[in-house]
């Protein structure tokens, strides 16, 4: 009896061996066996649908013209190659799928979408690889991934800082017209903020909208192009506390001056030079940290403004005081003539006082 038990289980270990290397030859053909280059013919071309998850927006660089973006990038499309028997793969499935990493999934064709408006991009790798695939009896393909990206922004800066931005995601293909690929926003899911990721320091985003187009390049044909807008609006509130109100404490400060006896030199003096070389200040720190242009900016003619009714107090102390000091001149010179003038009727008179009294002596 107890050979007939171990005779079972012996045969029932060989049997599920047996399954299980049917099972991996069938995964190995469908998945290593096929082939990693798209299939040529005149066929409709594959369609990719494409979504994006933002985890983090910003910071925005405007010394370099970029904004840091972590996205997961999601794709998916049909290869009728990657069709199987979902019974056959039950025991490798996770779910209603297949999940591959991609060191399991070199042999699958894949899109060769790229994002052209990518200065910069880092793939995460930690603790593995942050990419996966997913293949469906149907034969329909999901692929994500993870990665952080300098995005490329043109930005307008003529009305800085109070502007609006406008940044834009370009994914294409790199090597496939539009008659091997067709591209698409996916229909439920294009785009997802996750919660605070768009809280950037110094803008806010108010608006995104998504676009598709086609563009020629060298006459080489056509490509399709999957545009992401997003909208920013600058936030003041840091502008107003660390330039516009000490700018306008700074004129006010210098017209203070006006209501100094003007007599009160050192007073006004000290008053218009220190204002005077505090704007300078603050205009040489903001240029510093202002993004660079070749054109002027609001804040570049505000700060000027800023700078000329500055300087004008110290013109108007220095036109006053100059006139005042030209005044008392005149003025004492005047006085000095009336003086003379006194002095040679009073040295007349005691002559004549003095001739007259010696005459009487004389008598």
């Amino acid at each position: 009896m107890l050979l007939f038990y171990l005779f079972i289980y012996h045969f029932l270990d060989i049997l599920q061996t047996k399954v299980c290397e049917a099972n991996t030859n069938y995964f190995t053909e469908i998945i290593n066996n096929r082939t990693k280059y798209m299939k040529v013919g005149k066929g409709a071309p594959t369609e990719v649908n494409v979504s994006l998850l933002f985890e983090s927006i910003g910071p925005m660089n405007e010394l370099d013209l970029n904004i840091l973006m972590t996205v997961r990038f999601f794709e998916s499309w049909y290869d009728e190659r990657l069709v199987y028997d979902e019974t056959m793969m039950a025991p490798l499935m996770t779910g209603d799928h297949l999940y591959l990493v991609p060191s399991m999934a070199t042999n699958i064709w894949m899109p060769d979408l790229f994002l052209s408006t990518s200065q910069k991009s880092l793939k995460h790798s930690v603790t593995t690889e942050n990419a996966y695939f997913k293949v469906y009896p149907t034969g329909i393909v999901d692929y994500s991934s993870k990665f952080t990206i300098w995005n490329r922004c043109v930005m307008r800066l003529r009305r800085y800082p109070m502007d609006h931005q406008t940044c834009s995601v370009y994914i294409e293909s790199y090597g496939y017209l539009t008659d091997k690929i067709k591209l698409n926003w996916a229909k439920d899911y294009a785009l997802t903020l996750e919660k605070g990721a768009h809280n950037l320091p110094q803008f806010m985003l108010t608006n995104t909208s998504f676009t598709k187009l086609s563009f020629e390049i060298l006459g080489i044909g056509y490509f399709d192009r999957l545009v992401l807008k997003m909208d920013f609006e600058r936030n003041l509130s840091m502008f107003l506390v660390a330039i516009f109100l000490p700018a306008n404490l700074f004129v006010i400060i210098s017209w203070v001056g006006f209501y100094i006896d003007r007599r009160s030199v050192p007073a006004r003096s000290t008053i218009s030079v220190t204002t005077v070389l505090a704007t300078v200040t603050l205009i040489l720190s903001t240029s510093l940290n202002s993004p660079k242009a070749n054109y002027v900016k609001a804040l570049d003619v505000y700060l000027g403004l800023v700078f000329l009714y500055v300087f004008m107090a110290l013109i108007e102390f220095s036109v006053v005081n100059y006139s005042d000091s030209k005044r008392l001149r005149r003025k004492n010179k005047q006085a000095n003539k009336v003086c003379k003038i006194f002095l040679h009727l009073t040295e007349g008179a005691q002559q004549k006082h003095f001739i007259l009294q010696k005459n009487i002596i004389f008598l």
